[in-house]
């Protein structure tokens, strides 16, 4: 399995800000989902238009560049997939409590990644499968794919699995697979190519790669533990359940096929330097919550008082 490419460490509140395409320079129009999370079932896909954004920069001749559209497609290609070859398999959960939980969890995430970016608008879309092994990633856009072993092998807690849950999503908010697989694409002799249809497809084939086989690196998962914190607590649940997670992450292991922790490496210092970022991660939180000061109101006129009458 080939590491990927080291990608920039940015600070937790520009990556919830860079959703996706940081390295385009573009946001995505994708698939939101209501900001009330009872609104909307778990795994209902619906769709509309973010804000427009300003025009990005002419693209070389006869080389277009990737649209965020064209990622988004290409996202929803790999996971449409996914979701066709678990239900070819019979594999796919859909009443299990393991799986009622997923969702509820996904769900309560999602609601506050949609609220944190309100420009970059989610799919609520998400597949639990009956697999042995803790899978969970996230591609560009939300679309969220993840096994009953999370709970049923891992014995992962609400606030535990929600954690394993962010980080999938962290990487997805700091678009750490759309920058490398525009990264891949551009490599490329026809990568990018004067067909957009055969665009998607190739991007498709390099997401397919990065969410199914290729490992993130220790800078990527850092970026997305911090995510993960941020998400956790605008979320309401306690952040320090994040270490307890990896540890029960680190035990369950798992390298073949890919897992969960086969894909998001660890390191000797993991855990303790997930513990002492929480006290930050909540510090930063509550700044956030703190409204500015009103302006000055401005003072009234004195009335004028009335002559008396002789």
């Amino acid at each position: 399995m080939t590491s990927r490419n080291p990608l920039p460490h940015p600070c937790v509140r520009a990556a919830l800000c860079a959703l996706f395409l940081g390295a385009a320079g573009a946001s995505f129009a994708a698939d939101p989902v209501a900001a009330d999370p009872v609104a909307v079932p778990p795994g209902a896909d619906t769709a509309a238009q973010a804000p427009s954004e300003p025009a990005a920069p002419a693209a070389t001749p006869g080389r277009p560049e990737v649209s965020p559209a064209l990622m988004l497609r290409a996202a929803k290609l790999v996971y449409d997939r996914d979701v066709a070859r678990a239900r070819a398999a019979n594999s796919i959960d859909e009443t299990s409590d393991s799986s009622r939980r997923i969702h509820a969890t996904a769900q309560r995430l999602i609601v506050q990644a949609i609220r944190v970016s309100p420009t970059v608008p989610w799919t609520l879309a998400l597949t639990v499968e009956n697999e042995a092994m803790p899978v969970a990633y996230c591609l560009p856009g939300g679309r969220i794919i993840a096994s009953s072993a999370l709970v049923d092998r891992m014995r992962l807690t609400d606030a535990e699995l929600a954690a394993v849950l962010a980080h999938a999503m962290g990487h997805a908010i700091a678009g750490h697979d759309a920058e490398e697989a525009i990264v891949r694409l551009k490599r490329m002799p026809d990568g990018i190519a004067a067909d957009p249809n055969r665009t998607v497809l190739n991007l498709a084939e390099i997401l397919a790669q990065l969410v199914h086989k290729d490992p993130h690196t220790v800078d990527a998962e850092r970026v997305a533990d911090s995510i993960s914190l941020d998400l956790l607590l605008r979320a309401g649940i306690d952040p320090h359940a994040a270490v307890e997670a990896w540890r029960k992450v680190a035990r369950a292991g798992g390298t073949v096929p890919p897992s969960f922790l086969a894909l998001n490496p660890t390191w000797s210092s993991r855990i303790d330097d997930l513990d002492a970022a929480i006290p930050a991660a909540i510090r930063a939180y509550q700044a956030s919550l703190v409204a500015p000061p009103a302006p000055a109101a401005a003072p009234k006129e004195a009335k004028k008082r009335k002559p008396a009458s002789g």
